[in-house]
This record gives structure tokens, sequence and C-alpha cells, in this order.
């Protein structure tokens, strides 16, 4: 039996920045936030080797 993914959708409401990126962008989490997905998808990296691809409405980020 496999989990149903967590739908984010809410921690993306109002008053919520955005920010955009366009494709090949690397973001670089330096300090513990998050990011929630509203549209494409993001590989988690490390180095050349990709741990995982989240997409639509699906968080990813640092947290200490």
């Amino acid at each position: 039996m496999t989990d149903a993914p967590i739908d984010f959708r809410i921690l993306a409401g109002a008053g919520v920045p955005v920010r955009e990126f366009t494709m090949s962008s690397s973001v670089r989490v330096t300090m513990p936030r998050s990011f929630v997905i509203q549209r494409g998808s993001v590989e988690i990296r490390l180095g050349n080797r990709v741990l995982e691809t989240v997409s639509d409405y699906a968080i990813f980020g640092e947290r200490r």
C-alpha cells in the first residue's frame, strides 16, 4: 500500500509571498525555510545525484 501524496495547498494561501523560478534555476536553501510548489516540479539533488523529485502542491526546504 502506498501513501497518498500530501497536498500542501493550504500553506500557499493568501498573504504568503510568491517566488517564480525559471526552468533550470538553482535554489539553494541556506536558512530554515520551506517552499510549496504551486506548479511544476523540483529535483532535490546532492551533487549530480537526484535524491527526489517533487511536484505540484508538494513541499521542500530545510529545517533545523
